[in-house]
């Protein structure tokens, strides 16, 4: 069962479908808060060994797919009813959603649940806010939502939608660069800035700290691991499929990336 939990200018044209991140032509032109933290009994966590068991899964759009992207681009849109299936799944299967932040407590604790998951979502489109977000609400389902704190427009959510989410103690905004930066590609000084903007942004806008990113396109090596922590990021997040993490290696989580066609029977008992 799933626990309640309470508490500029740049020009994207092509984001390759590998990246998991594809949207193509994109333009650029409160409940009372909680923390988003997790309310697990102490009781009902677990030791963590070495390894320990975390499927991770990303999503990027839900909702009705444009009809004008490439067939690349719409691989990484989800049906509302595909999406409420895989919730409805999950639940039945017992798992308990918990966040970055959450996460990056319960590391720090050495204890998790027992069948832990975490939903997360790339980018910041604006479907996240008009489709997930409501869902998310009524279910009572905390997730992960990964922006890009330099991209603005009609197709992304402002400033005001990041706040509302984060005050409805369901959203946990985290770092996926500033620009979608291509991090292995770049400099160290131009990754800095990438990666510093976009944590001090979210830490400025909502008061709190920015403890995970997630590597746009999955890029990453040791110079950007080496990076990321001296930037002050605790977790970063690959596009590495699988559902075992290593307890001290806590920059090169596995993350599965979620399509229309993914079937959870199989993802989650990998």
């Amino acid at each position: 069962m799933l626990a309640v939990f309470f508490k500029g200018f740049v020009f994207l044209c092509l984001i390759f479908a590998f990246s998991g991140c594809s949207v193509k032509d994109i333009e650029y032109v409160p409940e009372e808060p909680v923390n988003v933290e997790s309310i697990t009994e102490e009781d009902d966590l677990f030791e963590i060994g070495e390894n320990y068991r975390l499927p991770v899964l990303g999503f990027h759009h839900v909702g009705d797919t444009p009809i004008h992207l490439s067939e690349s681009a719409k691989q990484w849109y989800i049906e509302t009813d595909t999406f409420l299936g895989m919730l409805d799944f999950i639940i039945d299967e017992g798992y308990e959603a918990i966040t970055a932040s959450n996460l990056n407590e319960y590391l720090e604790s050495g204890r998790i649940p027992s069948k832990p998951i975490m939903l997360t979502f790339d980018d910041g489109a604006i479907d996240f806010y008009t489709v997930v977000f409501p869902i998310i609400k009524e279910r009572k389902i905390p997730v992960t939502l990964f922006i890009m704190t330099g991209v603005g427009g009609k197709n992304f959510v402002n400033k005001e939608q990041v706040i509302e989410m984060h005050d409805s103690g369901f959203v946990d905004i985290q770092s996926h660069t500033k620009y979608h930066a291509y991090l292995t590609r770049i400099n160290g000084e131009e990754r800095k800035v990438e990666l510093e903007g976009s944590k001090d942004y979210i830490e400025n806008l909502l008061d709190k700290e920015a403890v995970a990113i997630a590597y746009p396109f999955g890029l990453h090596d040791d110079a950007v691991v080496e990076d990321v922590m001296d930037v002050g990021y605790k977790l970063g997040f690959t596009i590495v499929s699988g559902n075992e993490h290593l307890r001290d290696d806590r920059f090169r989580l596995h993350r599965k990336l979620v399509t229309e066609n993914t079937d959870l029977s199989v993802v989650l008992y990998e």
